[in-house]
């Protein structure tokens, strides 16, 4: 073993401290890595004349020990980082490191809440009294009927439920403007709310938002409603990393592929650009529901 690998280790640990203000933690993981890196050469090769095939040889070695592939992703951006700077001081005349890939993370289905627990979390918000009450049911119909990103949810305005609106139309994230149906429950829920709104205005006397508040947006901020929504459900006996704004969003789109939705309809309403964000979804419906998916269903056409 070359005489200077402890030193080339060293200043490369000091170089990323000073540009990124690492922590000790986060450092030693960088040390931990290249160390066994050197474990697996033992002694043999020098960590200077370390080729892609003896890397490649490493990593297929990490996967025998059934690393997770996480772990062998940080293993593998550590020696990129550790060898591009070895190449950028000069100190070895290649870098090994180019061409490799870390591998695939596995996609993560997303939280979901059956159909039953929906109704559980519903039924905990009617035991909710006054315009707090009628505002927080409000808020999870309209999450649920129409599956809302919480950022479109919170800042809503009240515009677009004047009248007799049975379609919510939202500007989601690329100012793409959407229209989503709204079932009668949430219809009614916003005309109850809107009874207490004035509540919630405060010394203001009017407000663009369908849920004024008086923080710096001028409207509930999504802090607040994940609150609001962590103490429902732990009063109706979830976890409280179990169910989020997201979470909610999510059981809206499986509920409506279990029953029968079709999949382009779904995308349209989740606003999602690419349909392969949507097909996740299609993981966490019953097998023998699949096929209802892709069939043909009226919101699609239009």
């Amino acid at each position: 073993m070359n005489k200077y690998t402890n030193f080339h280790i060293e200043s490369f640990l000091e170089m990323i401290n000073v540009e990124r203000g690492l922590s000790e933690k986060t450092l030693e993981a960088y040390k931990n890595d290249i160390n066994d890196f050197l474990l697996f050469l033992r002694k043999k090769v020098d960590i200077i004349e370390v080729n892609e095939k003896l890397l490649k040889k490493y990593i297929k070695n990490l996967s025998k020990k059934k690393l997770s592939k996480s772990s062998i992703a940080r293993k593998i951006s550590s020696l990129k980082q550790f060898y591009g700077f070895l190449y950028s001081e000069k100190i070895k005349v290649d870098n090994p490191t180019i061409s490799l890939e870390a591998p695939k993370k596995d996609k993560k289905l997303p939280k979901n809440l059956s159909e039953e627990e929906v109704e559980i979390l519903f039924l905990e918000a009617e035991k909710l009294v006054g315009p707090e009450g009628s505002r927080m049911r409000a808020m999870l119909e309209i999450i649920y009927a129409a599956g809302l990103r919480v950022s479109e949810l919170i800042s809503i305005p009240i515009s677009a439920v004047k009248g007799d609106r049975k379609f919510l139309v939202i500007q989601g994230k690329g100012n793409k403007v959407r229209s989503v149906p709204l079932t009668k429950k949430s219809i009614d829920s916003i005309q109850s709310y809107l009874k207490d709104r004035s509540y919630f205005l405060k010394d203001r006397q009017e407000s663009e938002y369908l849920f004024p508040s008086n923080s710096r947006s001028g409207h509930l901020t999504r802090q607040r409603f994940s609150q609001m929504l962590d103490n429902l459900a732990k009063n109706a006996g979830f976890s409280k990393k179990y169910i989020s704004p997201h979470v909610l969003r999510h059981a809206f789109a499986t509920h409506l592929l279990s029953n029968g939705a079709d999949l382009i309809a779904v995308q349209k309403m989740l606003g999602h650009s690419d349909i392969n964000t949507t097909q996740i979804y299609t993981h966490i419906v019953d097998t023998h529901k699949k096929d209802l998916i892709y069939s043909k269903h009226p919101l699609s056409e239009k």
